[in-house]
């Protein structure tokens, strides 16, 4: 399954990986009912989507630095996806401030 971005992944007709970010200042939400969890991702290019995934939102989302979604357009415009991946911060990684503290 390739990699694409928003355009890319509205030009093709299969499923695709959509990599991008969240876009933490637009609304997203969880549908018990529907279980499904919504939100918005922006690609390198700036562009915009909505992202409907079939489950609950991914563990640590809100703390993700980049998102990949696999799933394809729907022909009501926004992408459904049945699977989420998540990339945060590794819990490794020192702070700025430590590093010069240790300098």
């Amino acid at each position: 399954m390739e990699y694409t971005d928003i355009a890319g992944a509205m030009r093709k007709n299969k499923k695709v990986q959509l990599k991008g970010a969240w876009a933490k200042e637009k609304q997203s939400s969880f549908d018990a009912d529907k279980r499904q969890f919504t939100f918005w991702l922006v690609d390198d290019s700036g562009r915009e989507c909505k992202v409907v995934l079939d489950g609950a939102a991914p563990n640590n989302f809100e703390l993700a630095t980049s998102v990949v979604a696999k799933g394809r357009f729907t022909e009501e415009g926004y992408f459904h996806a049945t699977e989420v991946l998540t990339k945060c911060p590794s819990k490794y990684e020192a702070k700025a401030e430590e590093v010069k503290k240790i300098s």
